[in-house]
């Protein structure tokens, strides 16, 4: 990842759920003992405003655990920006 500073973009945050509610922590509080099932808000966010601007965008998979129905904050927003952003035009 060092020969890509930069250019290959990895969570700052993940989600996971607990008694059906949503957490989310940041990548050096994760609980070893939880299923990470989403990346979280801020990554989310970051994933955005890049996103909005690229010219050319990989997409391989969804971005959450599709089973679990709390996974599924990351797909939302991702979905409607393929239809803004320069690289799907």
């Amino acid at each position: 990842l060092d020969a890509y500073s930069g250019k290959i973009l990895v969570p700052e945050d993940f989600a996971y759920v607990k008694d059906e509610i949503r957490h989310e922590v940041s990548v050096g509080d994760i609980p070893q003992d939880k299923l990470l099932i989403d990346i979280g808000a801020k990554t989310i966010s970051r994933y955005e405003r890049i996103i909005r601007e690229a010219g050319t965008v990989f997409i391989n998979g969804p971005m959450a655990y599709s089973r679990r129905s709390r996974a599924k904050r990351a797909r939302r927003p991702f979905g409607k920006l393929r239809r803004k952003p320069k690289a799907f035009r």
